[in-house]
Formats: C-alpha cells, structure tokens, sequence
C-alpha cells in the first residue's frame, strides 16, 4: 500500500492500493515461485507468510453494495490487521488493467473486528454506523503468500505477491493461483513491462476480479455480468492527449471485465449468452478505431501492429458472435417460441465457434495485447517520438481538432451510399457506420445534448436497420449450413422480415443524410459545453 498518511495507531494508516494483478495455473505457480529468472530479479530475500482473512458485511450485504469491503487478517507470525478498503477503481481515468483503490489499516489486538476504529471521520462516508450493528463473517480466504521487492529503476519499486490458496464461503470454494504487482513507488507503466517479463517464464492471465470480488460471488451465486458501459464523457478542457489516454484505457478496461464472462457463458451449450463475446468485439473494434481516429497524432507504428492483432482476435471470435444472434433474431422474426430455436443453436457448427472463441481468449495474444498496449500507452511510447508540432496539437483542447477527424469518417460514410441489390456494398456501409457511430458517440459528450440528439438518432437507426439486414442474412446463412432446418413458415417469416428491414433502407438513408453533423456548428452559437 503506498502509504498517504500515517497517523495514531487508533487512527490507523490510510492509502492507496495501485496493483496489476495477474491469474495462473497452480502447476505453473509453484515453477514461478523457484524459477532464477524471478529469483533474480529481487532485490532482497523473499518472505513467505500464511494469512488467514475474514470479511465481513451485513447479511444484505450492504457494505458491498456502498463499494467497500471490510477485513480482518490473521498472519502466521501473530500480527493481525483490520482493513477497509474500496472495491473498485477510484475513478474512470484510471489506467486499464491496473486497480486503484483506497485503504485504510489498523493493528489489532484480537481477531474480532473493532467497530470503534470505522466511527472515524476517515471511513464514516464508507461505512454507514447503521451497519455496524449487523455484522456477520461472510467469507474467509486461506492464503500462503510469498512476497519480493523488485526496483524496476531508479523511481519505481514493486513488490510482487504470489498467492496460493482459496477463497471458502460455507461449501463453496474458489481457488486462487494469482500474482500481485503492488506499486510501491514510482510510475504505472513498468507494471506492464514487469508483468510481460513473467508471462515469458509461465503462462498469464490479467485478473480483473479481487479476492473480496470472488467471495461476494461465492456468498451470492452470481455469475459475472456482461458489460457494455458507456466511456466517462470528456470535457471541453479535455486535451488531445488526454482524450487518446482515455478512449485506450476504456476498450482494454471493458476487454478485461468481460473476459470471464464470455469464457463462462462460451461453456455453456451453444455458446450460452453471447453479449460477453459481442461486448469484447466492441472493445476491440473500438480500440482499432480509436487507433486509427488518432492516427494524426500518434508517433508511433505500433498502433498499426495493434490494430492487426484487434482485427485478428476479433476474426476469431466472429462465428461465435454470430451464432450468438440466431436466437435473438429469429425471435424477433417471430420464429419459435420465447426461445427461439435453442436446439438449433447448439449444432456442432456452433460448439465449434464456441470452442475457437474459448481457445482465442484463453491464448497468450490476449493477454500480451492488453499488456502490450497497455505499456505503450502509460509510458508515452505512443508519442515520446512526435515532433514539436504534434507535441503542440496533443496540448490542444480535443474540441479543436476533433471537427476535421470526424468530418473524414463522416465523409466516407456518405460515399459508400446504399445499393440495396448489393450485399458487399451492405457490408462496406456497415463497416463504415459502426466507424462513425464509435467516434461520435464518444465525442458527444462535448457538445450540448440538444445540438448531438437529431444527428446520433439519425445515425442509430441507421446503423441499426443495416445491422438487422446484414445479421438476418447472414442468421439464415448459418442455419442452412448447419443444416438446421425450419418450417417453410418460419423461412417465410425470416424472409419477410429481411424485406421489411430492406424496404425501410432509403428512408433511414435519407433521414440520416438531412441530419447536420453536430460538430460542424462549433463557432456557430452551439459549440462544446463549457
């Protein structure tokens, strides 16, 4: 923890915990404990204690629900803390894949919680004096934890945590194989570069889950839910810099959260829900795009080489994504009953894209792409070559360029037109309405909500109708290869529904062409939000 202020032991020590943490099998966590490679990294001899830790809540949960967690640790050596600490990141700017969270410890003297040390004015806007009185143990961890320091240079020192065990509520167990980087000092970017470094002695995972995530888990039952959240919405100070900063750190941080979801519902038959699977798509089209958005301003040819490893990972997880529609698209044709048409689902055609997306998520490149572009983005890589005059425009408030980026996009979305007869120029126009719809999304935070509103509905129904028409093609491709078969009704009715969709084309066509682009009034009395 690296520590803001240490004060009465009453008080206890407040701080802020910034740590990446990493997932490993149990086989290749005991070669990584002994390998020299790590080994020799330590700048000083490695401390291995077992803490046993309980967490409490009330029994609905209600501290979990205020995001904060409350603990009590036992180490093997006699010394037993009291922890408070948050469950999530601080804030959305917060670098991906790295979890920033506030901390407050205090020694104890026995292992029963103290109450009076959470009366405090430190931790009393976390922990409300009501629930106090409800307290129960909901969940303990047992934990063998082997502890180095390293000091990555002559500012950053880390201490890396290699955690075996498991996480125990009642009956229900979860095991946990996972490594800590801990930022003691220093900047945040090292962290990924440390983390590749042991990737190349055993094979890792980011784990976006802490052990206090996992036990609520336990005690609920809850699998992990799928995530499309919204970006933070930047501000008309927002510099250009600071804008590829964020927009970066969003795709990873959603790549990451739905991870585990889409690994989970992949196992399923027939690919379980599939919005895990979509949502990681998104992230990555995002990420390219965003790359590409930026391209003016970045220094470097690395964001092309991710760009290729996005579009690469996300090929892989294309049939499994679009098995995924069959259900909801055939219901919304009105085929079969509220559930579509499960069995055909679940074909071998299916379990095989399923299967490849499982093995493409599991794969190294997932994991070294996130790390990768992580590095490359917090330590400035991105732009540590840019010459003055790109230096002087990353300095500029993004509302000062953005017009003529998004004009380009915008452009090639009015050029690619719509040949209803032509299913390449479909996709092409598709392909084109996903680009503009991601950059001005992202961007509509700038502009008063009245001056974006008609252009973004425009361009939603738009995209959406194209979208339908694409997928419900490509719906029937898939179930007449698999070899599922339907009622000549049910054909009738996929059929019909296309058409509808298609004979609703040149009226979203033109609507969306009336449409003014928000960003072509900045100057003109409806500029950005101040």
């Amino acid at each position: 923890m690296a520590h803001e202020s240490a004060v009465s032991p009453t008080a206890g020590t407040a701080g802020r915990e910034i740590e990446l943490k990493l997932r490993t099998d149990p086989g290749d966590m005991v070669r990584l404990v002994r390998h020299p490679a790590l080994l020799a990294m330590a700048d000083g001899a490695e401390q291995v204690r077992r803490q046993t830790t309980t967490y409490y809540d009330t029994p609905d949960l209600r501290l979990a629900a205020q995001g904060v967690s409350l603990r009590v640790r036992l180490e093997d050596n006699g010394r037993i803390s009291q922890t408070v600490k948050t469950l999530n990141c601080a804030a959305a700017g917060d670098t991906a894949a790295v979890a920033v969270r506030r901390e407050w410890e205090w020694v104890l003297a026995s292992e029963a919680p103290d109450l009076s040390l959470l009366k405090g004015a430190n931790v009393t806007h976390l922990v409300s004096p009501e629930a106090l009185t409800t307290l129960v143990a909901l969940f303990v961890t047992e934990i063998r934890r082997t502890t180095l320091s390293v000091r990555l240079d002559a500012q950053t020192t880390v201490e890396i945590a290699l955690d075996m065990g498991v996480v125990r509520a009642g009956d229900r167990m979860h095991p946990v194989s996972e490594i800590e980087l801990e930022l003691r000092s220093g900047r945040v970017g090292p962290l990924f570069d440390l983390a590749l470094r042991l990737q190349g002695i055993v094979p890792l995972r980011i784990a976006s889950e802490s052990k206090a995530e996992a036990g609520y888990r336990l005690v609920t039952g809850r699998p992990p839910v799928p995530d499309q959240s919204e970006p933070a919405a930047l501000s008309p100070a927002t510099t250009v810099a600071e804008a590829f900063r964020h927009v970066v750190r969003h795709c990873l941080r959603q790549l990451l959260h739905n991870e585990d979801c889409a690994l989970a519902a992949l196992a399923e038959p027939g690919g379980g829900d599939g919005r895990a699977v979509r949502f990681i798509r998104y992230a990555l089209r995002r990420l390219r795009y965003g790359l590409e958005l930026f391209e003016p301003v970045i220094a470097s040819s690395d964001a092309a080489v991710f760009a290729t490893q996005c579009r690469a990972l996300a090929r892989r997880l294309e049939p499994a994504r679009d098995w995924s529609m069959v259900g909801p698209l055939t219901r919304l044709a009105g085929i079969g009953s509220g559930e579509g048409i499960a069995p055909g689902t679940d074909s071998f055609a299916a379990r095989n894209a399923a299967a490849d997306a499982r093995e493409a998520i599991l794969a190294p490149e997932f994991t070294t792409l996130v790390l990768t572009c992580g590095g490359w983005l917090e330590q400035e890589r991105w732009c540590e070559r840019a010459d003055p005059e790109i230096r002087r425009q990353l300095g500029r408030p993004v509302t000062e360029e953005i017009g003529p980026w998004l004009d380009r996009v915008y452009r090639r979305v009015r050029k690619a037109g719509i040949e209803q007869g032509d299913p390449e120029a479909l996709k092409r126009l598709r392909r084109r309405l996903r680009r503009l719809h991601d950059a001005a999304d992202g961007f509509r935070g700038l502009f008063p909500l009245a001056a974006t509103r008609p252009f973004l509905a425009a361009l939603v129904d738009l995209r959406t109708l194209v979208d339908e028409i694409q997928d419900l093609r490509r719906v029937d491709s898939l179930l007449r290869e698999a070899g599922v078969r339907l009622g000549s009704e049910d054909h009738r009715r996929l059929a019909q529904r296309g058409r509808d969709s298609l004979s609703q084309l040149p009226e979203a066509w033109r609507r969306f062409k009336d449409a003014e682009p928000f960003w072509k009034r900045l100057g003109e009395g409806a500029g950005p939000r101040r």
